[in-house]
């Protein structure tokens, strides 16, 4: 990967040393870093926006709130929409502290 990187990189500095990128090629460059930017920013925004809806609509929902749902009766009886969840019946266990130093 360092060889192909080191190449590539050399391959570069010698056409934009020979002069063969011209104002096109360049416009060109900070096109292709904009919209990798701007794909980057959408990706990301699309993440955190899942989270989001999944903090504040969806596990209120699962937990009965709502107008008519009956959701936590039809899929388990009791559940308690709070955050942090381990799941219906604690599937994961109860949470717990993690030590900053220690290692258990």
């Amino acid at each position: 990967m360092l060889a192909v990187l080191f190449y590539w990189f050399s391959e570069v500095v010698r056409e934009s040393m020979a002069g063969h990128y011209n104002r096109q090629v360049d416009v060109s460059f900070r096109m292709g870093m904009i919209w990798f930017i701007f794909s980057e920013v959408m990706f990301f925004g699309a993440f955190f926006g899942a989270l989001f809806y999944a903090r504040q609509f969806a596990l209120p929902w699962l937990g009965g709130e709502g107008d008519g749902v009956m959701t936590n009766a039809l899929l388990w009886d009791g559940y308690a929409a709070a955050q942090p969840t381990a799941g219906p019946g604690q599937v994961g266990g109860h949470f717990q502290t993690i030590p900053a130093w220690a290692c258990r």
